[in-house]
């Protein structure tokens, strides 16, 4: 380090300009920057995920529905020229769109009607709103009777639904965009509620956009406000502050570079590195205050990096270590996150050490008033925290016992709320209970068959094997005891087909509402249908060859466990009631939540084991002993178990933005203990374990302190978010940033205490002082 000073003083010009051209470079990147809100996006290609890539192109359903409800007022029901006539203009401008696969409206849709010498398959409603009483009356009839309607009306007739379906090539954020304008354009006094998977998705983009463009000043504002409280000088806010806002340059301009999309996981990227970047600023520029009395600026700078440049250097390595512990997620949002998140930590740990020295050389400085009377256990200036945390060393000195026995209570309290952890993958949990499309989603899936697809794919041995009675039969046994499952909506299938001709050729009762029973007659119906109707009307439920058929299921809620448990269900029925020969498989958009959970939990445990093998190792390494790399991990640690804890009581899930704070944590809380370990290392040289506590308290402490507040008032700043997962995990870092500070200024020096550590003996040159 003594080098790496020595070069920062003689060639700060150097330094400066390669930085700021390199800043330049990444600012310019930024026009790329793309946005990527879909939580299935960032599944890796495993089975799961190709089989329903391949089920896409065979059935041509991606899930990518936008689902528009249509609401009477009270006391009136859908069944008036009115609402008909909005029903009908949003289905048809939104069937006229392109990038619009199909609309399934009642206003739209076909019956089956069985005549003198088959069946007829006709509009529902025909080109004309019924005008009488007696018309509208018919109508309603159809609809209301005809099961081929059910979840598309309610069953009061007071709301009708329009499905939208999107092709998968579609800019589905744009298309629902313009779906939606076509839909508010005829509101009144009908109520018009819009979601589905796609409207959620691009709803969660826009608040995010809408988010970065006050969090960001707003953290920069409390960031300010701390650097100023802490050293009371310009230029100790101004080089923190450089250095965060140089480093999410950087970071941002690579990921637009790398065109790396801004996902639901990456969107906090520029919040955190400005909340953390600032730590490695403060320390420097702490040491070198402490140092104020030299009369060279050069000696001053060389003796800052000299003596706490190690530290910081080993403080943003655990740092970079806990955040690339992510890369063994095989979930791409996180992956990425934990490298960039790397990479901008990396750039501002080399600024701290490199630009903020470069820079106090051309800049005038203005100290500290240096008047106050000073303790002779430190060079800190006397004041109130001065004074608290000396004291705090002392107690902690003297009561270490207490202590140790009160930071283990409180420890196993929160680890008991460990084992009621849950997780959870809907993306509409993003946005709080009372957002206008959370409570569309709500809305929709009270009247109708629900928001979230599921899909069974039922694959014969040979083609048309789907035409077999006790196929079909077996599938609809399923589809009866799937409609019964709690939080299923609705099912379709071929069998909505063949029963309804069935039906119509035996006038309309509803007794033959049924399979027929031989594969001649069920042929025979689809041949009659194909010839009345568009063929094309049974793609998405079978393929060309009928040897496939698939049925869509859709459910009244997106809550993982749910999905679950109707996932589990199915495949129970399945294997009691099937054909051996016959294989079925289930996916779908709902089916991938489950899967996310799978891989949060990996990525869950993977990360923690990773992290805290690395700032071990880390430590250890330059610290030159395992007992070192072990005492840094307990503050971490703890805090670790009381967050998990504190999610499990609270009932906090586990999602694709929770799961990171383990990595996180480790990668930034670590920093305290190492600072505080090199500190009481250096001071124990000349004085007893006592005073190079108290020392070490006042001085490294109050650097923590400041440190801890500025980390955990940055995530606090998404508390102000819009999005509810984002609000969990500010509170929840900061939290743990809290705990990490604290655990490092009081456990983790008791337990050295206790333990009789050798590391408060040593007289190396772990420091270099030369001066």
């Amino acid at each position: 380090m003594y080098k790496l000073a020595r070069i920062v003083s003689r060639y700060p010009h150097v330094i400066v300009a390669c930085i700021v051209i390199l800043t330049i470079f990444f600012a310019f990147q930024f026009r790329y920057i793309k946005m990527e809100t879909d939580v299935t996006k960032q599944i890796p290609p495993i089975p799961e995920k190709k089989y329903l890539d391949k089920i896409k192109d065979i059935f041509g359903t991606t899930g990518e529905y936008v689902i528009i409800g249509i609401v009477a007022p009270p006391g009136k029901d859908i069944f008036n020229q009115a609402t008909l006539k909005k029903i009908r203009t949003i289905s048809r401008e939104a069937d006229s769109l392109t990038g619009v696969d199909d609309v399934i409206s009642p206003t739209e849709m076909d019956y089956i009607k069985g005549t003198e010498w088959g069946i007829e398959v006709n509009p529902v409603l025909g080109d004309r709103i019924p005008q009488s009483y007696q018309e509208m009356q018919q109508y309603k009839k159809r609809i209301m009777d005809n099961k081929i309607f059910e979840g598309i009306v309610s069953k009061d007739g007071r709301a009708a639904s329009i499905m939208v379906s999107l092709n998968e090539k579609a800019d589905k954020a744009a298309l629902a965009k313009k779906i939606e304008k076509i839909a508010r354009e005829e509101e009144g006094p009908e109520k018009i509620y819009i979601g589905g998977k796609t409207v959620v998705d691009s709803s969660l983009g826009e608040l995010m956009m809408r988010d970065l463009t006050y969090l960001i000043p707003l953290i920069l504002l409390v960031i300010v406000i701390i650097l100023y409280l802490n050293f009371r000088t310009f230029m100790g806010v101004l080089l923190p502050l450089t250095t965060v806002a140089i480093s999410t340059v950087w970071a941002i301009g690579g990921m637009s570079l790398l065109k790396i999309p801004l996902s639901i996981v990456t969107f906090i990227l520029p919040i955190l590195l400005m909340a953390v970047g600032t730590a490695y600023g403060i320390h420097i520029l702490n040491r070198y205050y402490e140092l104020s009395d030299r009369k060279s600026k050069a000696k001053m700078v060389e003796a800052t990096l000299t003596k706490v440049g190690n530290a910081v250097l080993v403080a943003g390595l655990t740092t970079i270590a806990g955040f690339s512990s992510l890369a063994v997620s095989e979930m791409k949002g996180l992956r990425t996150f934990g490298l960039l998140s790397a990479f901008g930590i990396g750039a501002a740990l080399c600024f701290s050490l490199l630009f903020i020295p470069s820079l106090i050389m051309f800049l005038p400085a203005r100290l500290p008033d240096k008047k106050k009377k000073k303790s002779h256990l430190s060079p800190d200036d006397i004041g109130y925290l001065s004074s608290f945390l000396g004291k705090l060393g002392e107690g902690i000195y003297r009561k270490k016992i207490a202590v140790l026995f009160i930071a283990g209570a409180i420890t196993l309290f929160f680890v008991a709320g460990i084992p009621l952890l849950s997780t959870e993958s809907n993306p509409l949990l993003f946005f709080p209970s009372n957002n206008p499309y959370r409570v569309a989603e709500d809305v929709l899936n009270r009247y109708f068959m629900g928001t979230t697809p599921l899909q069974v794919i039922i694959k014969t041995p040979h083609p048309d094997g789907i035409k077999e009675p006790r196929v079909l039969k077996a599938m609809d046994g399923l589809e009866n005891y799937v409609k019964s499952l709690p939080y299923v909506g609705g099912v379709t299938s071929i069998n909505n087909f063949v029963k309804s001709i069935n039906k119509a050729l035996h006038q309309d009762k509803e007794n033959f509402y049924v399979i027929p029973n031989t594969r001649q007659e069920v042929a025979q119906y689809l041949l009659l249908y194909s010839m009345s109707a568009d063929p094309k009307d049974f793609e998405k439920f079978v393929n060309n060859d009928f040897q496939m058929a698939n049925i869509m299921i859709f459910l009244k809620s997106g809550h993982t466990a749910k999905i679950k448990k109707v996932i589990s269900d199915i495949n129970s029925y399945v294997k009691k009631n099937f054909p051996s020969e016959v294989e079925v498989k289930v996916t779908g958009e709902g089916f991938l939540f489950p899967i996310i959970n799978t891989l949060l939990v990996n990525t869950f445990i993977r990360s923690i084991i990773l992290s805290l093998v690395l700032v071990f190792v880390i430590s250890a390494v330059i610290f030159r002993s395992l007992k070192a790399g072990l005492f840094s991990l307990i503050p971490i640690s703890i805090a670790i178990l009381i967050n998990f804890g504190v999610m499990g009581w609270f009932k906090i899930p586990l999602n694709i933005g929770t799961v990171a704070i383990a990595a996180i944590a480790v990668g930034i809380g670590i920093d305290y203990a190492v600072h505080f370990v090199s500190r009481l290392q250096a001071e124990s040289a000349n004085q007893s374990v006592l005073q190079a506590l108290v020392t070490t308290t006042r001085t490294t402490g109050k650097a923590i302190f400041y440190n801890a507040v500025t980390v955990s008032a940055g995530f606090l700043v998404l508390m102000a978010s819009s999005i509810k997962w984002y609000q969990f995990m500010g509170g929840l870092m900061s939290l743990v940033m809290v705990i990490s500070a604290t655990g490092a200024l009081t456990i983790l020096p008791a337990t050295m205490i206790i333990t009789r550590s050798r590391l408060m003996e040593r007289k190396d040159s772990y420091v270099r002082d030369k001066y």
